[in-house]
């Protein structure tokens, strides 16, 4: 660490020495330090692409290790303002929203990466969040019928009967329930 910090003292916009930081940062488990460099890496504004890499990957950091949503969505928002077809920064985002309670806004952006999704399984994984977002945002109708469609389009996909098997239960309709 030492050496990176000394390579940043003598040129403070080094995207490969950032980046090492970042990467020995996370390895060390030091969170914050990986999020301060990512930060870092993000103002030098080297490269679009960088950028949206740092952004996503601070949104990342903040999610899952420094139990900071807002600013998670914050930086999610920065990378989207930058590329707004990320997908997984879109993917981030939604998973985010509903975290935070905004369940209806979760369930555009999962709506539009289930309909811009070519593999037949993202697809599918995309539209049983959908259908979870939905349920949380209060319209039970519409989820039942995201995962009916789903349901119907591969009715022996393990992924789609556990769905709807849970919306089931969640809802407590036993008998449906009983059916898959």
């Amino acid at each position: 660490l030492e050496a990176l910090e000394e390579c940043l003292d003598l040129d403070p916009t080094s995207s490969v020495a950032l980046r090492e930081l970042v990467a020995a940062r996370r390895r060390l488990t030091d969170w914050q330090g990986a999020a301060e460099g990512l930060i870092r890496l993000a103002r030098a504004k080297k490269s679009q692409e960088e950028s949206v890499w740092a952004f996503t990957s601070l949104g990342e950091i903040y999610q899952n290790h420094l139990d900071d949503l807002p600013r998670s969505e914050a930086a999610l928002r920065r990378a989207l303002d930058l590329c707004p077809t990320h997908t997984e920064a879109l993917d981030r985002l939604a998973t985010v929203l509903v975290d935070l309670g905004r369940a209806a806004e979760a369930a555009r952006l999962l709506q539009v990466l289930a309909g811009r999704e070519s593999d037949a399984l993202r697809a599918r994984d995309y539209r049983i969040r959908l259908s979870r977002a939905v349920e949380l945002a209060d319209n039970a109708r519409q989820a039942e019928a995201v995962l009916e469609e789903l349901r119907n389009e591969r009715p022996t996909d393990p992924d789609v009967v556990l769905a709807m098997a849970d919306y089931y239960v969640r809802q407590g309709a036993k008998p449906a329930e009983a059916m898959h």
